[in-house]
């Protein structure tokens, strides 16, 4: 029989020499043509050898989708992305990949997404910016937010207009020079504590645009003491 020539195995032989477990194994072989038999059941050793020492030289290299994905920590299908978005290539052969250059995909792959990841919170940041303007733009147009401007103005009219009515509590009371200085002191005891408080708030809620200047201790103006007394008719009193 032809296994029984010097130098050729039958089938069997050769797939326990090669420790293959199926047949189908030895016909891979040689549909990719590493190997061919020399007739029916016959292999000639040295050619088998050869072929199968080719084959896996040349698949050394070589791996499939399935175990990409479990080396990844990613599904089948999102392998057959990769390679539909131009991040992987198989070598020729259906689902089969050089592991060094589908490594280097993977990091390529890895390093868009980082990019694209940080370009897309930078977007995000800058939309939440727009919508707050917007936001705020149409506050301002439905009359619920008013300009720092005026509402620091108002808070000066305030201010002065109650300065001024307390001005004149003293002398509106008493002519009695004495009594009138108990006043004035007791009206800018309660107009300094007024102010203070003011300041307190402004650092508290960290306004801008000096609004501490605007309320500071000093801001509302004592009256009486600090400024010629004033009597009943507005000519000046003289001093404490």
């Amino acid at each position: 029989m032809a296994e029984n020539e010097a130098g050729t195995v039958s089938t069997a032989l050769a797939m326990s020499l090669l420790l293959m477990e199926h047949p189908d194994e030895l016909k891979k072989l040689q549909r990719e043509g590493f190997i061919k038999p020399i007739g029916k059941d016959s292999w000639r050793l040295a050619d088998l050898i050869r072929g199968f020492a080719k084959w896996s030289r040349d698949n050394v290299m070589l791996t499939d989708s399935a175990t990409l994905a479990r080396c990844w920590g990613v599904t089948t299908p999102r392998i057959s992305q990769f390679v539909a978005q131009g991040w992987l290539k198989t070598t020729g052969r259906k689902a089969q990949y050089n592991w060094f250059d589908a490594c280097q995909g993977y990091v390529r792959w890895l390093r868009d997404e980082d990019r694209r990841s940080q370009k897309s919170a930078a977007d995000s940041r800058m939309r939440d910016a727009k919508a707050r303007e917007i936001e705020v733009r149409t506050n301002q147009r439905l009359g619920r937010l008013v300009p720092l401007e005026v509402y620091e103005e108002m808070i000066d009219s305030l201010a002065g207009e109650v300065r001024s009515e307390f001005a004149g509590l003293a002398a509106a009371c008493t002519r009695d020079l004495t009594l009138r200085r108990i006043i004035e002191r007791e009206v800018n005891a309660r107009l300094r504590r007024i102010a203070e408080h003011a300041m307190a708030q402004a650092i508290r809620l960290e306004t801008v645009r000096g609004a501490d200047d605007a309320v500071r201790a000093d801001g509302a103006g004592p009256v009486g003491g600090g400024e010629p007394d004033l009597s009943g008719n507005g000519s000046g009193a003289g001093a404490a």
